[in-house]
């Protein structure tokens, strides 16, 4: 299935009507591919283009203008021969200029502009354009290129075209209902505006106002999301509360900066104010005034073979191994205990216990006699033996 077929059999997932505003003579090809694009988004019956849409023997001038009155959007492609093609027409005025017709009609309907500028064409300036077509500068100008351009922003055009068209349709039932209120004495458009303004100023209480005035009128305009926007108020000014009720603490705690002894006053008052926004703690006092130790964790338990306690006595083997099997869970304790137990030492037996006769004591101690072999000449060389000449 080709792409035209396709187009022609995709269903619009909403009912707009697109009319594409161009000149035959500049980028034609160009422009039939966004209007392909355009197509295949809303359908084929809805995409006005004068070379697919107009019946045999129908009058071309009445037709086209019927089919800009009945649009949603106007989109008006501008390629690079746009301006000297309007400056020519302009010099031919016995000649009607149909994209000049377009687009004033449009503008004369109200009818919103999505113009996009194609193959790197300029945007219009004031002075290139007769008065009539001047309103169109003010609509935001789109770009398009060839080649990955094309692909990376065709599709993002038309989601803007969408969004758009979502506003005014929107805007155009709440004008309605406005318009019914109106004929009973009672300004809703100007609640609405208050609103906007003070939800802007960030005056929330009066935006909530505006909102309750809304509703008890009444006549609160189908499709304008009231309660959503009750909503969102509500929750901004509790957040306010909440933020001005913290701002408290923190005056506390820049005190207790210069006045430690105010530490506790501080926790104190976190305390208090959790109990109604449980959690709230954005500067992280906590971590700075919570008087309660943060647990550490636990030492890994010391494994010590018995025998390397041979070289120590009892009362030194008690104070300087023992400790360090037992598991301490602050490291600063183990080292507390440490240095007070060897405060207490005997300094005197310390350099006895190490002293290198003591030493040799206890090496010759443990080891067997049985293993001890000299031979005559290692016995004489020590003066073990005695040689009579």
């Amino acid at each position: 299935m080709n792409a035209s077929v396709l187009m022609t059999t995709t269903k619009p997932a909403r009912k707009r009507r697109i009319f594409i505003n161009y000149r035959r003579s500049d980028n034609t090809d160009f422009v039939e591919r966004i209007r392909d694009w355009f197509v295949l988004r809303y359908g084929r019956e809805n995409v006005f283009m004068d070379f697919d849409n107009i019946p045999p023997f129908t009058l071309f001038a009445d037709f086209i203008r019927e089919r800009v009155a009945d649009c949603d959007v106007l989109v008006a492609i501008i390629g690079p021969q746009w301006i000297p093609m309007l400056k020519e027409r302009l010099n031919q005025p016995d000649e009607e200029d149909y994209v000049q017709v377009e687009i004033k009609l449009a503008l004369e309907h109200h009818k919103w502009i999505a113009p996009i500028c194609i193959k790197g064409a300029a945007v219009p300036r004031a002075a290139h354009l007769p008065p009539e077509l001047r309103p169109l500068l003010d609509y935001n100008v789109a770009h398009l290129n060839s080649g990955r351009d094309f692909l990376d922003n065709i599709e993002r055009i038309i989601d803007a075209v969408e969004k758009k068209l979502d506003e005014l349709e929107v805007l155009k039932m709440v004008k309605h209902d406005i318009q019914a209120t109106e004929q009973n004495g009672l300004n809703i458009w100007q609640f609405i505006k208050d609103f906007e303004l003070a939800e802007e100023q960030g005056d929330f209480p009066k935006a909530l106002t505006c909102l309750e005035r809304i509703r008890a009128s009444g006549y609160a305009p189908a499709y304008y999301p009231l309660d959503d926007y009750e909503q969102q108020i509500r929750e901004k000014i509790q957040l306010q509360q909440i933020e001005s009720d913290y701002d408290f603490i923190r005056v506390m705690a820049e005190r207790a900066l210069r006045k430690p002894r105010e530490r506790n006053r501080v926790w104190s008052a976190l305390q208090t104010f959790w109990q109604s926004h449980p959690g709230y703690d954005p500067d992280n006092l906590v971590a700075r005034f919570n008087p309660a130790p943060q647990p550490l964790p636990e030492m890994p338990v010391l494994e010590v073979d018995e025998s390397d306690t041979l070289l120590l006595d009892e009362e030194y083997a008690d104070t300087l191994i023992i400790p360090a099997l037992q598991p301490y869970s602050d490291p600063l304790e183990f080292e507390l205990s440490l240095l007070n137990q060897l405060s207490s030492l005997d300094e005197s037996r310390f350099d006895d216990m190490f002293a290198s006769d003591h030493l040799s004591s206890l090496v010759e101690s443990s080891v067997s006699t049985a293993s001890l072999t000299l031979t005559l000449d290692q016995a004489q060389k020590a003066g073990l033996l005695e040689w009579n000449a």
